[in-house]
């Protein structure tokens, strides 16, 4: 906090927050198409996500033309710290895309529906406890604020640890599937390289966030925007650029454990795992809109 910028620790850097509003926006528009071509709803949470971290970004650069407008603080700070949450419940839809996709449920610690409505309901409770958090940290009073800072922490812990969680069950899952009789293809493993480098990078994330709270307004990671943008503009940005690639999960025609999903063995006829016979009909695949 200085006197020239009263909110902020330092002036807010306007060539970075233009450059992360272009690129956030950006990644929004491609994301919102694949979304409109593929029918892919369960990517809605990361581009309400994208839209927050662009309109956040963008609330930065009017903080450097106006440091004391207390509304473009406010926005910002809520909308970035609470964007990941977002991101986060649409990597626990693809999971359980994922596991539909292989056919392997018998494979997974729980059932695909259950580790959607689990997970994204854990990620409810996170947003509801960093928002509530947020809500008390904008107030003037100093307890309030005291307040404030200890509940979105015990949010930001409660969200490490449920990541946590999450990227055991799918490290479990990508290891049994891994080592069963006639995998499928590899797309599959491509699909889980995306979750875990998100999931990585939004653990990481989150993880530099609870230092910053834990030491304080005045801390060294908040007096310095810097950190602000390597471990949480830059990350938060990989995390959605990348998962561009989860829009091409698709659900069935696969073989795992030798079985075709039509229920005839193609392995036992000369076929290859994961390719339908030649003249067997493809079962239609059913719309997942459990996810969504």
């Amino acid at each position: 906090m200085t006197q020239d910028h009263p909110l902020y620790a330092y002036s807010p850097n306007v060539g970075a927050a233009i450059l992360y509003v272009v690129l956030f926006g950006l990644a929004t528009l491609l994301h919102s198409y694949q979304v409109f071509r593929r029918r892919t709803l369960f990517f809605i949470p990361l581009i309400i996500g994208s839209i927050m971290e662009t309109i956040g970004y963008g609330c930065r650069f009017q903080g450097h033309k106006k440091p004391g407008e207390l509304s473009a603080y406010i926005v910002q700070d809520l909308f970035l710290i609470l964007a990941p949450i977002f991101f986060a419940a649409t990597l626990y839809m693809a999971f359980a895309r994922i596991i539909r996709s292989v056919r392997a449920e018998h494979l997974a610690l729980l059932r695909p529906s259950r580790i959607t409505k689990t997970f994204v309901c854990a990620d409810i409770l996170c947003f509801l406890t960093q928002a509530s958090g947020g809500g008390l940290l904008v107030r003037q009073d100093a307890s309030a604020q005291s307040t404030g800072r200890a509940v979105f922490l015990v949010g930001l812990v409660l969200q490490i640890l449920i990541f946590g969680v999450f990227i055991a069950m799918c490290w479990n899952f990508y290891a049994r599937l891994s080592t069963s009789s006639g995998a499928p293809e590899s797309e599959w493993k491509r699909h889980m390289a995306v979750l875990f480098a998100g999931s990585a990078g939004i653990l990481v994330r989150n993880t530099v966030r609870v230092v910053e709270f834990a030491q304080g307004f005045y801390g060294y990671i908040e007096g310095h925007e810097v950190f602000l943008y390597v471990f949480d503009a830059a990350p938060m940005l990989a995390v959605v650029s990348i998962m561009i690639i989860l829009h091409s999960i698709r659900q069935g025609n696969v073989v795992v454990d030798d079985t075709y999903v039509g229920g005839v063995s193609d392995t036992s006829r000369g076929g290859r795992p994961g390719v339908p016979l030649e003249g067997l009909e493809k079962p239609k695949i059913q719309s997942d809109s459990s996810d969504v």
